[in-house]
């Protein structure tokens, strides 16, 4: 078997170097707001600038382009206010870590000296020791070394061992006094243990396993000593004479016990838990990193020829060193492999090289550390633009992808069947994924709440865009939707650089620079990529949520379009790939992840008649004894790769022209069989986005088509397809609209005869078509080889032959293909309600089209609550029903003005008091604590019929009143913006106010109040919403109102 590119030691190391930087920042950032000074000038100032932060944000009901312009400016605005703390703070950090790598650094050049001291080892000379020299130079030989170490004596050591220690260039190999006998008396254990010392100077580990000593023990030195004794003595810089339990606070004994040992351990406890997550990490790493080289030079002392000797060692070792129970399992997570793990890496030394998902979850949660402490002191550093995040991603990118890189290579050139390899892969891929998943959970900046883990978020609620409606909310929380996300970009990155190792592997490049090559290139996609994921993957209503295009949207751009059939599912979008699409170099990074997998089948032509005259490259050998396997991959000279570009081409091409076809004649059709449509103003903007969807289904088509027919490459050739057909549809679209604007039968109201000139809207269309195409190519892929792989799975189990496996994978097929029909089917039905949720904006008339709808009569007692309890059944799941307050404390309150008490209070229905009859009402709130929703449903029936006065007298004294505020009796303030809101054609009358709402004092407060009423007959029907800190559910507040009405009786 060829040699991986990084070894699992390397990856390790990585890991390690990872868990150093993540940990040593969390203990040098504790260090530092340990000194008095430090927290104290940092909690002024973060006070302060958490205050102007929120008084600059915008209501939270803002539309898109003021929420993101003004929140752009605060983020700004914030990073200079906490530049006199984060700044100082990241010096502090970078220098505490320049301390412990310079102490590394010494340790690691200082450990073979004090070795050699210690020890009083003796160099073993061809002089002094003629017949051990010389077997020992062979066994270098045998080891492949071009210039062997220097052997050592121990004369002290009795047991028979060895032990290689030194740096790059200068490495030694110390012989155990006890060993040295056995070379005349054992020789085949002798030769194992000096070929598994030899082996370790082989794989070039012994500087990575002594560099991990030296950082780990410089980790405690630096880093870890401090933070314990600093998390147990709090008081030593204060006051070390003090014991830290010692609390001049306690309370009303304070002349008897001024101790408070509880709250010092609950504090200490807190304090340190995150710290000791941290050490645990390190301490596991470095662990992994000795454990691993143990395991690789097993195997390479067994493919020295050495194997059945080594399996007497390891054997003896095991019977001397018995680990039973838990100590046995405990084993594992050691600094040396269990005997059954070198047993059976001697058995089969390919087993070291296989990714696993252990592994690899190490490397995701340490890479995940150090990225977000990069990321978190980044955004102290001074900058325009949020670019923290950003510059830590491409910062980590290589990273990731050499990882990533390295697990494909070595899951290639594992000797295992095609499908093991690719289960290897995605396996290892999830690990790392996990991995990284619960390294931003415990990651210095990252707060799990944030995560909304099952809706449950400080963050809760979405962002609304004008007042486009919500396509549908997950409803296992944005937590779980950000994982997928991760794991699908991971798992998409994995598969690129598999693609890629398959590839350049046929043609002879199995070296290093074909692994940091295909690192590199894909590295700017994945940055791109992980900086967006990293921004918005805490925000619930950036990645838990699909929007559409409403008509607030709209109006607000002066844009008049036409709402047509299945609107809504054509303007659908979703936030993170709208923000990669506004990326301006987006084409061009996305052509780079699968350009490098296809690079390999371009050959010049000077390679090719060299190739052609030379010799073919060497299959693969497990070792020795064991047989070449030839590889199930194109080799050089096959054309298999060009082929399958060309077909790309092909496809491509018909696909693209296929569109243009049916793009003149959708045209033709609407100027021939609606002209009145053509003719208006507002159909070409719903014609934009349903070409835009036609091109989406052609680049899915395309990509799934070339996915069943061009495997393994398949879903690489169909990213290639889908971005020919982006450049083609692009081009397509600005020549239909040029050719509708000089000809007639193709001509729509606003075509102009004139060649396209608006480069930038060119750009932006292009940028779309790529990025879903790309999307829509992958997700067509995928979705055919999973549909493939259960056809396949079930001829096998039915035992089909070739032409009933073929009528399999047609149904199953089929049935993908029905189901995704379904599902647009479904879009098509519910853009109906979506597009009637985005109603005109807000009207300052109180009435609308009368509707009677009363009985004619007051309500019962039932039927008010029955009433009620419709209305219920629109809140989401989770909400909860609080206990109703009689208590009226308004009266209380001042106002000012105070001629805006009766509209607060809803002082314009008291006149009905005297006749009411019957009522209900239900309270609900949907738990929120930095962030919270709560409703009110009442309805109320009185004797007589409502005039439509009241509504009329409740719209004049909104007019009236445009601002004012409250102070309640403790003196807390809340300032009301009174605004028209807009009021659902229901019952006979209906009437909506809306309030923007803040508080001018500190703490800052920021929410929205809104209260619906419908007059039918006898009944009012009120609905009442009050967000705070977050959006208010235009959506939810229309439906509690819409299902009240429909439940009275008529």
């Amino acid at each position: 078997m060829a040699r991986p590119a990084v070894s699992g030691t390397t990856l390790r190391f990585a890991a390690l170097v990872a868990a150093v930087l993540g940990s040593g920042t969390h203990a040098f950032t504790f260090l530092y707001l340990s000194v008095p000074q430090h927290v104290r000038v940092a909690g002024v100032t973060y006070a302060r600038c958490v205050e102007a932060y929120q008084h600059s944000l915008p209501a939270p009901d803002a539309d898109f382009d003021t929420y993101v312009a003004a929140g752009e400016r605060a983020q700004q605005e914030i990073i200079r206010c906490l530049a006199p703390v984060g700044q100082p703070q990241a010096v502090w950090v970078l220098v505490g870590l320049s301390v412990l790598l310079a102490l590394a650094a010494v340790l690691y050049l200082a450990t073979p000296w004090w070795i050699r001291r210690r020890g009083r080892l003796v160099e073993l000379t061809a002089d002094a020791f003629p017949r051990l020299h010389a077997e020992l130079g062979r066994l270098s030989t045998v080891a492949g070394l071009d210039r062997p170490p220097v052997f050592l004596l121990d004369p002290a050591a009795g047991a028979p061992g060895g032990l290689a220690f030194g740096r790059a260039g200068r490495y030694a190999v110390r012989l155990n006094a006890g060993l040295v006998p056995l070379s005349i008396t054992d020789p085949g254990l002798f030769r194992a243990v000096v070929l598994h010392e030899l082996a370790h100077v082989r794989n070039r580990d012994v500087s990575l396993a002594y560099a991990v000593v030296a950082l780990w023990r410089a980790f405690v030195a630096v880093a870890l000593v401090p933070l314990v004794v600093l998390s147990v003595y709090p008081t030593l810089l204060t006051d070390p004479g003090q014991v830290p339990w010692d609390s001049p606070d306690s309370g009303i004994l304070d002349d008897y016990f001024r101790w408070d040992v509880a709250g010092y351990g609950v504090t200490t406890a807190q304090g340190t838990m995150r710290a000791l997550l941290f050490v645990g990490v390190l301490y596991l790493a470095r662990n992994a990193v000795l454990r691993a080289r143990e395991t690789y030079a097993d195997a390479r002392a067994a493919e020295f020829g050495a194997g059945a000797d080594l399996r007497r060692v390891v054997a003896a070792a095991a019977a001397r060193r018995p680990a039973p129970g838990w100590r046995g399992r405990l084993g594992r997570f050691g600094v040396h492999p269990t005997a059954a793990t070198r047993l059976a890496t001697i058995d089969d030394p390919t087993r070291a090289h296989r990714p696993g998902f252990g592994e690899l979850f190490g490397a995701g949660l340490t890479t995940m550390i150090a990225f977000d402490c990069l990321a978190h002191y980044a955004r102290a550093l001074p900058h325009t633009g949020a670019a923290g995040a950003q510059a830590a991603a491409w910062l980590v990118a290589p990273v990731v992808t050499g990882i990533l890189g390295a697990v494909a290579w070595r899951a290639w050139q594992s000797p295992e069947p095609p499908a093991d390899r690719t289960r290897r892969l995605v396996t290892a891929t999830l690990g790392f994924s996990l991995g990284w998943l619960v390294g931003d959970v415990m990651s210095l900046s990252t707060v799990p709440g944030d995560w909304g883990v099952l809706g449950a978020s400080s963050i809760s609620g979405q962002v609304t865009f004008g007042s486009g409606p919500v396509m549908g909310g997950y409803d296992a929380g944005s937590a779980l939707v950000a994982a997928l996300l991760l794991t699908g970009g991971m798992l998409a990155q994995a598969g690129v650089l598999f693609a890629a190792a398959r590839s350049w592997s046929a043609r002879g490049a199995t070296g290093r620079w074909a692994w940091a090559a295909g690192a590199a290139v894909t590295a700017v996609p994945f940055a791109a990529w992980i900086g967006i994921w990293f921004d918005v993957h805490a925000a619930p209503y950036l990645v838990g949520h699909l929007y559409s295009v409403g008509t607030a949207d709209l109006a607000r751009v002066g844009v008049g379009i036409w709402q047509g059939p299945g609107f809504a599912l054509l303007t659908l979008f979703y936030p993170p790939v709208e923000i990669l699409r506004e990326r301006l170099l987006v084409v061009p990074v996305l052509a780079l992840a699968w350009l490098y997998p296809l690079a390999a089948g371009l050959r010049p032509w000077w390679r090719r008649w060299r190739a052609a005259s030379g010799s073919p490259p060497a299959a693969d050998a497990t070792g020795p004894g064991h047989p070449a396997r030839p590889r199930e991959v194109p080799a050089p000279d096959d054309p298999r790769i060009g082929e399958g570009i060309r077909a790309a081409l092909r496809v491509a091409l018909l696909g693209a022209a296929g569109f243009a076809v049916a793009l003149l004649a959708t045209r033709a059709a609407v100027r021939l069989f609606a002209p009145e449509r053509a003719g208006a103003a507002d159909f070409p903007g719903y014609f934009y986005f349903a070409q835009i969807a036609a091109a989406t289904l052609v680049q899915a088509v395309v990509g799934g088509w070339l996915t069943a027919r061009r495997r393994p490459l398949g879903l690489v050739l169909g990213q290639l397809g889908a971005m020919v057909v982006a450049v083609l549809a692009t081009v397509a679209i600005l020549g239909a609209q040029t050719l509708g604007g000089c000809l007639a039968a193709f001509r729509f109201a606003s075509s102009i005869c004139r060649p396209p000139n608006d480069l930038p809207w060119a750009l932006r269309l292009l940028r779309t078509l790529a990025v879903e195409g790309a999307l829509a190519a992958l997700l067509a892929g995928v979705a055919v080889v999973v549909a493939s792989e259960l056809a396949r799975r079930l001829a096998a189990r039915m035992e089909l032959d070739g032409s009933a496996a073929r009528r399999a994978w047609s149904a199953a097929l089929l049935v993908l293909l029905l189901s995704a029909g379904g599902l647009a089917a479904q879009g098509v039905y519910a853009s109906g309600e979506g597009a009637a949720v985005a109603t005109a904006r807000p009207s300052a008339s109180a009435s609308v089209a009368p509707r009677s709808a009363g009985p004619g009569r007051p309500l019962t007692a039932a039927e008010a609550t029955a009433a009620v309890r419709a209305a219920e059944r629109a809140v989401p799941p989770g909400w909860q029903q609080t206990a109703e307050n009689e208590e009226d404390s308004s009266a209380q309150h001042r106002y000012d003005p105070a001629g805006c008490r009766p509209l607060a209070t809803g002082a314009y229905r008291r006149a009905l008091e005297a006749g009411k009859r019957a009522s209900a009402r239900s309270t609900l709130t949907n738990g929120g604590r930095l962030a919270s929703t709560t409703v009110e449903v009442d309805v109320v029936s009185y004797a007589t019929a409502v005039p439509e006065s009241v509504l009329r007298d409740a719209e004049r004294k909104r007019v009236n009143c445009p601002r004012f505020t409250v102070t309640t009796a403790t003196g807390f303030q809340v300032a009301y913006e009174v605004r028209p809101g807009a009021a659902l054609p229901l019952g006979d009358q209906a009437w909506r106010v809306d309030y923007d709402m803040s508080t001018p004092s500190s703490p800052p407060v920021r929410g929205r109040w809104s209260e619906a009423i419908v007059r039918v007959d006898h009944t009012l029907v009120t609905v009442s919403m009050i967000a705070v800190g977050e959006p208010l559910d235009e959506v939810l507040l229309g439906d509690l109102l819409t299902r009240a009405v429909s439940a009275l009786p008529r």
